[in-house]
């Protein structure tokens, strides 16, 4: 009874194992099925925020090509309709774009499209080319790609890839060595009457496969990750403008041109958005923000980075690392109530940074100047962003009622580098939108 019980439970762990061995080479499959061009797909990163709440930061989207339609007339047929939500090369050639279509329109024999992200108040600056367009969304999974992201870097590329492809080496081997061993303390047994001598293993190979069997379910996981380096990062980039009001829209029956040269975005950390009048209670001195867009290609580490006012006064940032990727925003405020149900709202969900001792940024303390510094050296900063603001600065242009803002206009515009400022990149916003698109 007791061998027909242990019998029954190596049959079940052999099936466990071989169903689990399968639906690892089915999950294999399926990502190199999506993630390798050759079969048509292409597999992005989102990294930033303007298709929420349709696709959040570290969702996983798939697009794909649609094919050409031939028209028996003249004109062509676009492959992409209002309302589809494609990847597209941005004007600079480099960066991918994930947004939805608003319009579609044909000119000269070319098809153009009108394109819009979902938490954007209005559409992007210029219409994008039908061969620029790398695909329509096929398919989307909710945060997996900060988990394809972390892989992709230094050290998920260690842990998750060139750890598990060294632990398999390893147990090849110590597998090799046992057999060998195995093999040469072998007892054979002659039996009584002088029959064929037998080995104590059923067979040769039995150790190996036992050994094997342990760790193949490792070894599949390997392709997966592999093919996790084919994905790229797509930017849900951020084009608004000024908010309108009272206006009534209608359908035009023409079109603007394709805009050849779309404003400059921010290729490095800058202030995106302030908001420094406060009528929050108790203590609105405190519940200012600075919202911090990342618009490098690198993650930034914000321990030691500090702001200095027209005053020379500095405040750190952090003093303990605290990160924000590409195309990411963190918040910065004083108090810890700033952003609640009774103040201003956190709708992208992101970090949020609460600044030590007693900062002052009311234009009358700083002068009307922030400027935000990274370190050089322990005892040198660089400033790669200034912002002007408040009743003195440039005649009062970026001045603010309570709970107002001011904010890059198209978001993360930046068309002033480091220690000198454009005040056309900002505009007084009567809706502020912390963590999110202005």
């Amino acid at each position: 009874m007791i061998k027909k019980s242990i019998d029954f439970i190596k049959i079940a762990v052999r099936a466990f194992n071989i169903l689990l061995v399968a639906a690892l080479i089915l999950v294999a499959a399926s990502v190199a099925y999506i993630s390798i061009p050759a079969f048509g797909n292409k597999a992005l990163i989102v990294r930033s925020g303007s298709m929420q709440p349709t696709i959040g930061v570290g969702d996983f989207v798939v697009v794909r090509a649609k094919q050409n339609l031939k028209s028996p007339l003249a004109l062509p047929i676009p492959r992409y309709k209002a309302g589809d939500i494609v990847a597209f090369r941005a004007a600079d050639g480099k960066t991918l774009v994930t947004h939805r279509i608003a319009s579609v329109k044909v000119e000269a024999g070319k098809v153009f499209y009108e394109t819009k992200g979902d938490a954007n108040k209005t559409a992007d600056k210029g219409f994008v080319k039908e061969e620029n367009i790398i695909g329509a969304k096929f398919v989307s999974v909710p945060k997996v790609g900060k988990i394809v992201a972390f892989t992709k870097s230094n050290i998920g590329f260690v842990l998750l890839v060139i750890f598990p492809a060294l632990l398999v080496i390893l147990f090849e081997i110590v597998a090799v060595f046992r057999e060998v061993k195995k093999q040469k303390n072998i007892l054979r047994v002659t039996p009584p009457s002088g029959g064929v001598e037998r080995s104590l293993l059923s067979s040769p190979s039995e150790f190996s496969l036992r050994s094997n069997n342990k760790f193949l379910s490792l070894k599949v996981l390997l392709p997966i990750f592999m093919t996790i380096f084919v994905f790229q990062s797509t930017f849900a980039f951020f084009s608004d403008s000024e908010t309108s009001t009272n206006n009534i829209f209608v359908a035009s029956t023409s079109f603007p041109s394709p805009s050849p040269t779309p404003p400059p975005i921010a290729q490095t950390l800058v202030v995106n958005e302030f908001l420094w009048n406060s009528s929050c209670t108790p203590n609105p001195e405190t519940k200012f923000w600075l919202e911090l867009f990342n618009g490098s290609t690198v993650q930034v580490n914000l321990k030691d980075w500090q702001f200095k006012d027209g005053n020379n006064n500095t405040i750190q940032i952090s003093n303990a690392n605290a990160f924000i990727d590409p195309g990411e925003y963190v918040l910065i405020t004083k108090s810890s109530s700033t952003f609640s149900p009774s103040c201003y709202s956190n709708p992208g969900g992101v970090e949020v940074l609460n600044l030590g001792g007693n900062p002052d940024f009311t234009p009358t303390a700083t002068g009307g100047v922030i400027k935000l510094e990274k370190p050089i050296t322990t005892t040198t900063f660089e400033v790669v962003d200034r912002v002007e603001y408040g009743p003195i600065q440039n005649s009062g242009a970026l001045n603010t009622s309570a709970n107002q803002s001011i904010a890059r206009n198209p978001n993360a515009v930046d068309t002033a580098l480091g220690d000198t400022f454009a005040t056309g990149d900002f505009a007084v916003d009567t809706t502020p939108s912390p963590g999110v698109a202005n």
